[in-house]
């Protein structure tokens, strides 16, 4: 296990311990505090990707399936972990196309919970993202070459809103990410630059109280 994946372990097991101690003093919670959200969310990387071998890099959007899970300490402070179906980026070079990799970047936040107005509770959160990117294929100039992204490990932040259907364990979530992902890259083996994704992500879905 490299050293990045180590400092995201370390990174995510004090956040899981933050939550934890305040699960334990927390007083009783009247309704459920586990709440599932099953979602889509458009990925938009930064227009500018970093420079790769002294090229400009780019990636492409990609739209997924993001369900999350969160847990609520008491009626203002919850941690939730985001979830997603792989990612997938086209990555050019100049504008012509040199791979296509998949990334999977769970998220792990302490979210802030507004009291709610009229059925409509804003929330904002920060928290901790590792990205693992896989099955680098190679493309054009650079086609049967070895590509490499290396994990990324990076903060993330987050703004939203839920709407609270009355009466029902049902709601409707909005929300709005940035997330810091840069993946240093290597070609045959060498490195030739970092590959910066740093996306806004933006999501909807469908909550449930259970």
């Amino acid at each position: 296990m490299d050293q990045g994946i180590n400092k995201g372990v370390m990174i995510m097991k004090k956040i899981l311990l933050i939550a934890c101690a305040l699960c334990c003093a927390s007083t009783s919670y009247a309704e459920s505090p586990w709440l599932v959200k099953l979602g889509v969310s458009d990925v938009v990387p930064k227009r500018d990707g970093g420079t790769l071998a002294g090229m400009q890099a780019s990636s492409s959007n990609d739209v997924q399936f993001t369900p999350s899970v969160e847990y609520a300490f008491n009626p203002a402070l919850s941690a939730e972990l985001l979830l997603a179906a792989p990612l997938g980026h086209n990555v050019t070079l100049n504008g012509i196309r040199v791979v296509k990799l998949k990334e999977l970047p769970p998220t792990l936040s302490l979210k802030y919970r507004f009291p709610a107005i009229q059925g409509i509770q804003p929330y904002f959160g920060l928290g901790v993202n590792y990205t693992m990117f896989w099955d680098e294929k190679t493309e054009g100039p650079v086609v049967g070459s070895k590509l490499n992204a290396i994990n990324s490990l990076g903060m993330a932040g987050l703004i939203g809103a839920e709407y609270r259907i009355p009466k029902s364990p049902f709601g409707i979530a909005v929300d709005i990410r940035y997330i810091d992902i840069v993946s240093k890259v290597k070609l045959d083996g060498n490195k030739i630059g970092d590959l910066t994704i740093n996306p806004w992500v933006l999501g909807a879905g469908v909550t449930y109280r259970f």
